[in-house]
């Protein structure tokens, strides 16, 4: 085995590696990105449509969201089953991982569902107590677990303890340079988010008839959306490959 590369790769390097993974697997990618991000995000949506803030003072809409969490939590709970056969399917596919064929890559991912779904509940558990905690450790708890679920479906772990501990072998001595990769994206997607939300807002608002507004929104909403984590699981793709002994 060989040794762990000492070099961290350049932050613009890695975005193109990303992006690569993304153009040589793209109708594959695409595809499962549609069936498993975009449609359970969309159902969400429409049947679970987020509260609106218009006019409220912060504490109505701390508890308008808190409602709405509760209220919504079954059936975002339904949606994590589809999207997290999608990553996990995604990172199969963008590691080259299983026949080369979508359905071969498809089964890869099948085979390793149960633990890559119990790892992703572990994740968002830590990550999200993390961030209950004024936010920093849950950031922390992100850049020390990215690496997790591309340890899994690469290495074929079926434990997902394992891959925790595998995530973090991966990253170790390399937090402040994930974290500074970290705010850099976060950044990225704000103000790809805030340049979206203008654009399309107002393109809909001159094109589209009033009654249509809501329903495009929310499909509009979570194409964003499902892009913003089929990137994401490029990111981390690219950081395993770059980080990773093999």
């Amino acid at each position: 085995m060989s040794a762990r590369p000492s070099a961290q790769p350049g932050f613009a390097a890695l975005f193109r590696a990303a992006f690569a993974l993304i153009g040589r697997q793209r109708e594959a990618a695409l595809l499962v990105t549609g069936l498993f991000l975009f449609l359970p995000m969309l159902a969400l949506l429409v049947f679970m449509p987020p509260p609106q803030f218009d006019g409220a003072t912060d504490a109505e809409a701390v508890k308008a969201f808190t409602d709405y969490a509760q209220a919504s939590y079954p059936a975002m709970l339904a949606m994590t089953l589809p999207m997290a056969f999608g990553s996990a399917a995604l990172l199969a596919i963008l590691l080259g991982v299983g026949k080369p064929t979508v359905g071969g890559h498809l089964a890869h991912a099948g085979k390793f569902y149960a633990g890559f779904l119990a790892l992703v509940l572990i994740l968002r558990l830590l990550v999200g107590l993390g961030f209950q905690l004024l936010i920093i450790p849950g950031l922390i708890a992100y850049v020390l677990t990215v690496l997790a679920k591309p340890a899994m479906i690469a290495e074929s772990l079926t434990n997902p303890f394992t891959a925790l501990k595998r995530g973090y072998a991966l990253v170790s001595g390399r937090g402040g340079w994930l974290a500074g990769l970290l705010v850099m994206t976060l950044v990225g997607v704000a103000l790809s988010m805030i340049g979206f939300l203008v654009v399309a807002g107002t393109l809909l608002a001159l094109i589209v008839p009033q009654g249509a507004f809501p329903v495009l929104s929310m499909a509009l909403a979570a194409l964003w959306l499902s892009v913003v984590m089929l990137f994401e699981v490029a990111m981390a793709a690219a950081l395993y490959r770059a980080f990773s002994d093999a």
